[in-house]
């Protein structure tokens, strides 16, 4: 017999609503299964849109490339291009703003256009653009450095070189921003108006001068941001112009958009590992219970297929049967789990970014469409290959044995059994092994949950606080400039003032301390012999960072080879090399060229304004030791470059200036709370000085603590709840399955007791089976795996334990001896049972 599709529809509806107990479970798997799903999604793609915005608002603009330094001709000319889709217009209204109060903090004067404005993130959120010359928008950090209330009319003073010209200021403040920590710089904008009443003075003369004032610098949106490379080529080379040979007319400085390389991308391989595994661990449980349940349900339904295949069902038409129903499920349940996977996502991007270099970011995570595809194809392909198998069993059924399926089944077991206590016992492990599939999947899914509970409690436990302060924390307190805390350090403008730190040491509580002086504006080379056949991809000029240490951080380095003094060499002569670190504090001597005793020269070079090397100073020093340099409060940077150390008594004469890094120091004893509260009192006040302490790197532990157990709790409830739904479903399905062996022992003699002893030792057997299996895979996983994390994790410590399950093992033998025994008194109460036992022998 040939039936429609519309018929097969009806069929499948039926089916579902006559056996809800089944395909309420089903349902509620799917949408679990949906659920994490789109958690995940959320999750990597919520992060990797955060982590783009970060990076765009780090470089300034969102569009796809920047043109700089052009003119209004240019401008004119590339914008109308028709790869071009939207294209700003930004002037430097100034080289330099010489506030004493924005020293901290480097001041830039911009006029821009409406879509700039947009582009560079300055929309003021308070008030409105400038519109009249004397108009100007800040940001609300620029303000406060400025003494300025962030209210509208405000009077703000401004101190301007133009082209070497100074020019003193006054404007009016229309409107305001709130500051975004990704932004380094203070920026100010001003109205057209003014770049209009400045044209003589704002003119581009770059690179005939090398005053910037005046030049346009144009933010480009493409038509789409496929290849953007070839896109800003393209523009440049069929408008008249070129990027390549800097010497020629027509060239233009430019590039691409370096955030757009990263955007939802996941450059850590640990992250996307674990991302994968969860994906596949989610897929393996949803298919475990979507094939348990369907398996029960083809079972329980076989006689049902047995008729259809009777009176002319084709094998083909039960397969759609069954996928229908399937798919009716899939449309109900892949909505909801993934709208709540979605929320429970959004709600942990927040925490994943705190715990990043992007702390304190403001976080939004935008419903995206490939969300919820992306969590409904691994639904779709889930539940597909859950139900490949039951779909095999009900179609390959023979007509006539499916009829009595059921009835073969349940007198397997004799009712005379029951007249010992002892009996019940061989008839639950015969009830327990009878069907050996159900019980494995039942028990490896449940015996999942305690694996990975216990994993997570493991990898907790292994996070050492002593071992990550050892690395980051070498005196009690640390302070700089927010951009050291950020590795945005360049040492002007960035630097701690003598005023701050005299601040610091009136306090009582402070007991010694001293600062590193380091500035990326004075630049060094190394000349030795041992670099002539030398070669480093990265280092290629020999650049050098050298610090400058006071005592108290200097004898406080840590030596790896030689000493930090030795006789018969003035220390003014004398020079310490810092050798880097991998993750695990192990030195890596092999990088560096240099053996102690060598004597290198110190290059200074001295650039005028347009970059032009003038002038060179040769210093000659003996490396008389090596010390290790990595992450620690008290070294510095870890640069690619050759890193050296002097004592500030050497390391004054040779720089320009000597700029403060940071400054450490220790507090009393018994003072170091007062110092903290002290220190984060300064904090607040200054806006551009951070400080670490030993409290502040605990907490900043403790939060990524916080992160994985949140993660490994939420990730074990989530598969414990698809455990405990697999071990209900089976014990649901059992015992309905198994409705005549139970009217059967009581039409034998068999109590409700008795019945119930059995259930009950039914699912201790559960309960056993999965604590063998739970603690035998824990041990192999926990020596074998956790234990390696150790060389991955430089803060990990191993520690063997199998706490996790033990803590749990009270519960989980309540839960499993009393889940079937409830499940069949709330299924046949005692009346009931009778009824059906009476009219059964009546029929009999």
């Amino acid at each position: 017999m040939f039936f429609k599709r519309d018929v097969l529809q009806t069929m499948a509806l039926r089916i579902l609503k006559s056996s809800k107990a089944y395909y309420i479970s089903a349902a509620l798997s799917i949408i679990l299964t949906s659920l994490l799903f789109a958690s995940i999604f959320t999750v990597v793609m919520g992060t990797g849109n955060a982590i783009q915005q970060a990076t765009l608002r780090q470089v300034g603009g969102d569009g796809h490339a920047i043109l700089k330094y052009i003119d209004d001709a240019a401008y004119e000319k590339l914008k109308m291009h028709s790869s071009v889709r939207e294209i700003s217009y930004g002037k430097l209204a100034a080289d330099d703003i010489l506030n004493e109060e924005l020293k901290e903090r480097r001041g830039e004067i911009w006029y821009l256009d409406d879509v700039a404005i947009r582009m560079n993130f300055v929309e003021p959120t308070v008030g409105r653009p400038p519109i009249y010359p004397d108009e100007i928008i800040a940001d609300t950090t620029t303000l406060k450095l400025l003494g300025v209330k962030d209210e509208i009319g405000e009077i703000i003073n401004l101190t301007l070189n133009v082209k070497g010209i100074v020019i003193q200021k006054e404007f009016t403040l229309s409107g305001y921003w709130e500051s975004d920590p990704a932004m380094k710089a203070s920026r100010f904008i001003v109205s057209s108006a003014y770049a209009a009443n400045n044209e003589d003075l704002l003119g581009n003369h770059f690179p005939e001068t090398p005053f910037l004032s005046g030049a346009i610098t144009s933010s480009v949106f493409f038509n789409n941001d496929k290849d953007i490379r070839r896109s800003l080529d393209m523009l440049l080379v069929e408008s008249g112009y070129q990027s390549s040979e800097p010497a020629a007319e027509n060239y233009i400085e430019s590039n691409v958009n370096w955030a757009y390389f990263t955007a939802y991308s996941i450059d850590d391989p640990i992250t996307l590992v674990i991302c994968v595994l969860f994906a596949a661990l989610v897929g393996i449980c949803g298919s475990l219970i979507i094939y348990n349940i369907f398996h029960i349900a083809m079972i329980h339904q076989i006689r049902l297929f047995g008729r259809l295949r009777l009176i002319g069902a084709t094998r083909i038409q039960i397969k759609k049967l069954i996928i229908m129903q399937a798919a009716f499920l899939l449309i109900t349940g892949i909505p909801i789990g993934a709208a709540f996977g979605f929320f429970v996502g959004k709600a942990f991007v927040p925490l994943i970014i705190e715990q990043s270099a992007y702390k304190g970011m403001s976080v939004d995570v935008p419903m995206n469409l490939w969300i919820f595809v992306g969590s409904a194809i691994l639904s779709i392909i889930t539940v597909g290959a859950g139900i490949i198998k039951p779909i095999n069993i009900a179609s390959k059924a023979a007509p006539v044995q499916s009829v009595n399926f059921l009835d073969m089944n349940v007198k397997a077991i004799p009712g005379r059994q029951v007249k010992h206590g002892s009996k019940v016992v061989k008839m639950a492990i015969a009830s327990f092994l009878q069907n050996k599939k159900n019980t494995i999947l039942a028990v490896a899914s449940l015996s999942l949950c305690f694996i990975i509970l216990n994993c997570f409690y493991s990898i907790y436990m292994g996070f050492d606080i002593d071992k990550y302060l050892s690395k980051f924390v070498d005196t009690d307190f640390l302070v700089a400039n927010n951009e050291y805390f950020r590795f945005d350090y360049m040492g002007r403008g960035d630097t701690l003032s003598h005023e701050l730190i005299d601040s610091i040491q009136a306090q009582p509580a402070y007991q010694d301390g001293g600062a590193i002086y380091f500035s990326n504006y004075e630049e060094f080379t190394v000349e030795s012999d041992r670099l002539i056949d030398y070669r480093d991809e990265y280092n290629l000029n020999h650049d050098a960072h050298i610090y400058g240490m006071e005592s108290f951080n200097y004898d406080r380095l840590e030596v790896i080879e030689g000493s930090l003094y030795t006789e018969g060499i003035p220390l003014s002569q004398c020079i310490v090399e810092g050798i880097r670190l991998d993750d695990f504090n192990t030195p890596l001597l092999d990088k560096s060229p240099f053996k102690l005793g060598d004597m290198v020269g110190i290059q200074k070079n001295v650039r005028d304004e347009t970059g032009k090397i003038v002038n060179t100073y040769m210093n000659y020093f003996t490396i008389i030791g090596k010390i290790a340099m990595g992450n620690s409060i008290n070294s510095g940077y870890s640069s690619t470059y050759f890193n050296f150390y002097l004592p500030i008594e050497a390391y004054a004469p040779i720089v320009s200036e000597q700029a403060i890094m940071s400054f450490a120091f220790d507090a009393e004893q018994d003072k170091t709370a007062e110092m903290e509260a002290f220190m984060s009192e300064l904090a607040e006040n200054e806006p551009m000085m951070a400080y670490r302490s030993k409290k502040t790197e605990t907490e900043a532990f403790s939060d990524i603590k916080d992160l994985v157990e949140k993660m490994g709790v939420v990730m074990c409830a989530a598969i414990g709840l698809i455990g405990m739904l697999n071990y209900a479903n089976v014990t649901i399905m059992g015992i309905i399955a198994r409705e005549k062996t139970f009217i059967l022992l009581r039409i034998a003699g068999a109590t409700r007791v008795q019945i119930r002893r059995m259930l009950y030792i039914e699912g201790l057997q559960y309960a056993l089976a999965v604590l063998v299996i739970s603690l035998c895979a824990s041990t192999v996983i926990s020596c074998i795996f956790i234990q390696r994390l150790e060389n991955i994790f430089w803060f990990f410590q191993y520690h063997f334990s199998l706490n996790a399950i033990i803590y749990c093992l009270p519960f989980w033998i309540i839960i499993s001896a009393l889940t079937p025994v409830c499940i069949f008194k709330l299924r046949y109460p005692m009346k009931t049972l009778n009824q059906n036992a009476a009219s059964y022998a009546r029929g009999a």
